[in-house]
């Protein structure tokens, strides 16, 4: 009886690591996580796992956008990520002024930050 009970647990753990999801935030292949090389600072990537923004602080999405707030030591970045575009079309770095302005001018205005993380 004990030889079963290793199996089944073999198999909880093969099946949890293949189907665990690290990501504190995804979005249709956008994925938010823990820099490997950097570990407490987050990334987000696209579905080819390329970076777009790094030291991620705050991060909001819909089906079309993707908005990030970047902070790092020395400045507050804001970006606005296109996520159907065929390179996925980045804007920014955008100081507060200049991405309220652009969100605007996408009629993403209403479009708020669902998640924040504390540095």
């Amino acid at each position: 009886m004990k030889g079963k009970h290793w199996i089944i647990l073999l198999v909880i753990g093969i099946v949890w690591f293949f189907y665990w999801d690290p990501s504190y935030w995804n979005n249709d292949g956008y994925n938010l996580s823990s820099d490997p090389g950097r570990p407490g600072e987050l990334s987000l990537t696209n579905p080819n796992n390329i970076v777009l923004a790094e030291f991620v602080s705050k991060i909001g999405g819909n089906e079309d956008y993707i908005i990030v707030e970047s902070q790092n030591e020395k400045k507050t970045e804001y970006w606005i990520i296109k996520q159907k575009a065929k390179k996925n079309e980045r804007e920014g770095p955008f100081n507060i002024n200049e991405f309220e302005k652009r969100k605007m001018e996408l009629s993403i205005n209403e479009m708020k930050f669902e998640k924040k993380f504390k540095k």
